[in-house]
């Protein structure tokens, strides 16, 4: 049976998560940020699965996003959460609630971003320069 708890990929994803845990314990955080990152991929795609009960997609999504946050991904973690709230039907209420306040917190920690600062214009000094180096060189300015 393909999306349930029994699907391979929940297996690899607890594997990757395990992992992650030690990796972290032994201060390795850079890999254990991957194997996260790469444990709710695996738990999302199961989560996404159409023949996951309610109950079971509720489980696996939430820890997908869980995953995902934990290694630091929050905005993976809050996409996750919003694609699988974008199907409420296919999740419990319960589910859902939790799924909600899930994306409430994640999404408070991913960076604002900033104002792009203007793309600077050249300024005359190198049009200058420019219309010096081809008098020299060709003997005209453009």
């Amino acid at each position: 049976m393909k999306g349930g708890l029994d699907d391979p990929r929940l297996q690899q994803g607890g594997d990757h998560a395990m992992d992650a845990e030690n990796l972290e314990q032994l201060g390795q955080l850079a890999d254990a940020r991957e194997r996260y990152a790469r444990a709710s991929e695996l738990y999302a795609a199961v989560a996404l699965d159409d023949d996951t009960l309610p109950k079971v997609r509720v489980v696996i999504a939430e820890s997908a996003v869980a995953l995902a946050a934990r290694g630091g991904r929050f905005d993976r973690a809050v996409a996750y959460a919003e694609r699988f709230l974008a199907e409420p039907g296919r999740l419990t209420p319960a589910g859902i609630e939790e799924l909600e306040k899930l994306l409430a917190s994640y999404r408070r920690l991913i960076p604002k971003r900033s104002v792009e600062p203007p793309v600077p214009t050249p300024s005359r000094a190198l049009f200058r320069w420019r219309d010096e180096m081809r008098e020299r060189y060709y003997g005209k300015a453009a």
